[in-house]
């Protein structure tokens, strides 16, 4: 696990604080991912925006996360404990919730998503995820352990930044993303468009340096 990341490096991405942040910040990675192309030289991408298509893909999201903890809740963590072991920890803390099956319903519904659920996606994408927050050098993000290792081989990874107590909404507690500015540049959507509508149009005209190549297939 990478303990810090220079702010130099990544990108803020920012996700709606609508009680999904968690699934919000994992689907606007998938999609940038997914949209990465080459052109001239330079990988670009564009953010998925807000929308009925953002909004229930992110509901999916988190009833698959659901639905595979369900399914597994005798998977061993690195802890040592297994998932209904954990949950049944954590509930223990909450007065609105009596049991599993409680928890299940609320998670289901609206309620914020944290470790338990990000072992869930972790192995679901078969991606690591690490948390990061401010370090008191404002050129750092600093890891505060939370996330899954689910390959120590595999260097790609998804970085969560943790703005804890920053705001009011989602109870001070929020994800955004941390996309890795070597992944692709962030641009909109509109200038993504023009560069890849001018791309084409010189491929019309003759051979270019170099073609437009899909670098990061979807998960």
């Amino acid at each position: 696990m990478v303990k810090t990341l220079s702010k130099n490096n990544m990108f803020l991405v920012k996700v709606m604080p609508d009680g999904n942040c968690l699934f919000n910040t994992l689907i606007q990675y998938l999609h940038l991912n997914n949209n990465i192309e080459e052109y001239f030289g330079n990988k670009y991408t564009f953010r998925i925006n807000k929308g009925a298509s953002y909004e229930k893909q992110s509901e999916n999201l988190r009833q698959a996360t659901v639905d595979w903890l369900e399914e597994n809740l005798d998977y061993k963590l690195p802890t040592t404990l297994t998932i209904q072991d954990d949950i049944e920890d954590s509930i223990m803390y909450d007065e609105d919730i009596e049991d599993i099956e409680d928890y299940f319903i609320e998670m289901r519904a609206c309620k914020h998503a944290g470790q338990i659920e990000l072992y869930a996606l972790s192995n679901m994408l078969k991606k690591n995820i690490n948390v990061y927050v401010k370090e008191s050098d404002d050129n750092i993000y600093k890891s505060i352990g939370m996330g899954n290792i689910y390959d120590k081989s595999n260097d790609e990874n998804i970085y969560l930044y943790h703005n804890m107590c920053e705001q009011e909404y989602e109870g001070g507690y929020h994800y955004d993303l941390l996309y890795p500015k070597i992944n692709a540049k962030i641009i909109s959507k509109k200038k993504y468009k023009e560069i890849q509508d001018k791309f084409t149009e010189r491929c019309s005209e003759g051979p270019v340096t170099r073609q437009t190549t899909k670098l990061i297939n979807s998960t």
